[in-house]
């Protein structure tokens, strides 16, 4: 993961984000990008777990 997604996902979990929100705030990324977006929606939610 590119360390700006990366710091995307720790300042969220930092600022109280919890999987929930990841997951909503990846629909829509996912709705607006499409399948790009779906292999970064991925590894967002593998590295907000590992945080």
């Amino acid at each position: 993961m590119c360390n700006k997604a990366l710091y995307h996902v720790d300042a969220a979990k930092r600022h109280g984000s919890d999987e929930a929100a990841l997951i909503e705030a990846l629909e829509v990324a996912v709705e607006m990008g499409g399948g790009p977006a779906i292999m970064y929606a991925g590894k967002a939610l593998e590295a907000f777990r590992a945080l």
